[in-house]
């Protein structure tokens, strides 16, 4: 019922709006100026700066970096889609501990998998929401507007219920 109302009145998205401003801020801060160089040196996901400096900071200061414009355009055209669709269901604060889960996640996974190599955007925190909302719409699809529940063969829309 909660989410029912929350749909037909939603709240003012101020988490997501505040996460894609702090992009973009940084973003436009960097382009053209020595800033962008900064950037990259103090603030990239670096994985022998995280381990040998302690510099634990970049496990999320990484994803306010962007290599492009297409770069953030296509990670801040996701991320505001995702979240204002989920902080309308979950709330501000869920949606800012899932984008620090997400980008803390995220950059582990990455100084993991490829330590040499820096790594700068907000990808993570956009896989982060679209699993929040593929769980979300798969654990309460009766919360969704029939237009969006999951059809069954031929068109037919899914009786499911869950307990």
């Amino acid at each position: 019922m909660r989410a029912r109302r929350l749909w037909a009145n939603p709240p003012i998205p101020w988490m997501t709006a505040l996460l894609c401003g702090l992009c973009i801020r940084v973003y436009l801060w960097s382009v053209g100026t020595d800033g962008e160089r900064v950037l990259l040196d103090q603030f990239s996901r670096w994985t022998p700066a995280i381990l040998e400096n302690r510099e634990s900071w970049r496990l999320v200061t990484h994803a306010f970096l962007h290599g492009g414009f297409g770069h953030i355009a296509n990670n801040l055209l996701l991320l505001a889609f995702c979240g204002v669709a989920l902080e309308t269901v979950v709330g501000s604060v869920a949606v800012g501990g899932l984008f620090l889960v997400s980008v803390v996640a995220g950059g582990g996974l990455a100084a993991v998998m490829s330590p040499e190599r820096p790594s700068v955007g907000a990808s993570d925190a956009d896989f982060g929401f679209i699993a929040g909302a593929v769980v979300f719409g798969w654990r309460y699809q009766e919360l969704l507007p029939e237009r969006v529940r999951v059809r069954g063969p031929a068109g037919a829309t899914s009786t499911r219920r869950r307990a």
